[in-house]
């Protein structure tokens, strides 16, 4: 009975750390699309400028402190994302992305709310 209620508990905390990890890397893309649509006129006119698509993006991490993967997911955004209301549902998505990394965080510093977890899922 202790190897199953392991493993279960094992089972819950590597579930946890993909979901938290899948999570901090949403919200590190969310956070950098918001500062992008945040200076939209200075994207839209380094893009322009830019000889390529690797000096675009190298130019965008430049100037607004962006990291690769921020400064390519700013380029694939399609125009018709670009407006307020879009801001306003990332901003939103980033909220919720920080509760869900802070559950998680909390969730796998104690073994009280795994075996929480455990219980409430049988």
């Amino acid at each position: 009975m202790k190897a199953f209620l392991d493993f279960r508990c094992s089972v819950i905390e590597r579930r946890a750390r993909f979901k938290l990890s899948q999570a901090k890397d949403r919200s590190h893309i969310v956070e950098g699309i918001i500062v992008g649509l945040d200076n939209l006129d200075g994207v839209i006119d380094r893009i322009r400028k830019a000889s390529s698509h690797a000096t675009a993006s190298a130019d965008l991490r430049k100037e607004f402190n962006l990291s690769e993967k921020q400064a390519e997911a700013i380029m694939d955004i399609n125009l018709r994302r670009l407006t307020l209301l879009e801001r306003n549902k990332f901003v939103e998505e980033g909220k919720s992305l920080m509760e869900q990394i802070s559950k998680l965080e909390e969730l796998l510093l104690s073994k009280k709310l795994i075996f929480q977890k455990f219980e409430n899922d049988i």
